[in-house]
C-alpha cells in the first residue's frame, strides 16, 4: 500500500459509480421482450434489490467498510511514520480535501435520489463516515499520534507524565505557577502544554502530594525525581549562561 498519506484521501475522493440491474430480473425482462409479452412486465414485482449500484467496485456495505477500515489503519500508521503531527501544511491539505469530498458525496446522494438504487445511499454514507474519521483524527492528531506511537514522553516535552506532574506539583505548592487555581484547572493547562491526558494528570496531581514522603512508590519512582533534578540543573545552567551574556560582570 506504500507510505502515501494521501492513499485513503484519494480512495474516498474516487467515487466511481456503476449502475446495475439484477441479473435475474434482466434475464426475465429480456425474455419478455423477445416474446413480445411486454404487458406481463406490469405484473412483475421488482424487489428492492432489482436496481443497485457499485461504488468503487463494491456492492455490499460491509465489504466497503472492511476495505476502508484497512485503509484507515494504514493511514494512521503512515501518520506516525511520517511525523504528520509536525506538518501543519499536509494536515490542512488533507482536511481541505476531505471537506470537499464530503460535499461531493452528499451531492451524489441528492443527484441520484430519484433513481431506484437499493444500496447507494448506504455505500455513500460509509464513505462519509470515514471522511469524518479522518477529520476527527486530524483535529485531535497530537493525542492520536501519542496514543498510537506509545510514546511515554509528551509531544511537546522530553519529560514523562510523572516527571511533569512532580515539576508542576512543586511549582504550584511554592506558588510559582497556578496561584489560586484548582488541580483540575492546572491539569487542563498542563495537558495543553504537553499533550498528556488531563484526566491522568489530575489523578497524579492528587497522588504526588500523598506520596511525597515515599519517593520510591509504585506511582512515582526515584528515577523520576533524579531525571527531573538533572533537567532543572541544566535549566539553571542555561539561565546562568544567558545571564552572563546579557549582564557581563
Amino acid at each position: 500500500m506504500g507510505n502515501d498519506i494521501f492513499t485513503l484521501v484519494n480512495i474516498l475522493n474516487n467515487n466511481n459509480l456503476i449502475k446495475k440491474v439484477d441479473e435475474e430480473f434482466d434475464a426475465k425482462f429480456s425474455e419478455l421482450l423477445e416474446k413480445a409479452e411486454i404487458d406481463e412486465e406490469v405484473s412483475m414485482e421488482c424487489s428492492k434489490d432489482t436496481f443497485y449500484a457499485e461504488l468503487d467496485g463494491f456492492r455490499n456495505t460491509p465489504d466497503l467498510e472492511k476495505y476502508l477500515e484497512s485503509l484507515f489503519l494504514e493511514f494512521k500508521r503512515t501518520a506516525v511514520d511520517t511525523n504528520l503531527v509536525k506538518n501543519k501544511l499536509i494536515q490542512n491539505e488533507i482536511s481541505s480535501k476531505i471537506f470537499q469530498v464530503r460535499e461531493d458525496l452528499h451531492k451524489l446522494i441528492l443527484d441520484t435520489n430519484n433513481e431506484r438504487f437499493s444500496n447507494l445511499e448506504s455505500l455513500v454514507n460509509i464513505k462519509i463516515t470515514y471522511c469524518d474519521k479522518v477529520l476527527d483524527f486530524i483535529s485531535n492528531i497530537k493525542n492520536e499520534i501519542s496514543r498510537l506511537s506509545g510514546k511515554k514522553s509528551g509531544l511537546h516535552t522530553d519529560l514523562t507524565q510523572k516527571q511533569i506532574v512532580i515539576l508542576f506539583h512543586h511549582l504550584h505548592e511554592l506558588g510559582y505557577v497556578g496561584k489560586g487555581i484548582t488541580n483540575d484547572e492546572l491539569a487542563g493547562l498542563i495537558s495543553q502544554l504537553t499533550s498528556f491526558s488531563a484526566d491522568k494528570i489530575r489523578q497524579d496531581l492528587s497522588l504526588v502530594k500523598k506520596e511525597s514522603t515515599g519517593v520510591d512508590s509504585e506511582e512515582f519512582k526515584e528515577t523520576d525525581y533524579t531525571i527531573l533534578r538533572r533537567y532543572i540543573k541544566r535549566l539553571i545552567e542555561s539561565i546562568e549562561k544567558e545571564q552572563k551574556g546579557k549582564f557581563p560582570s
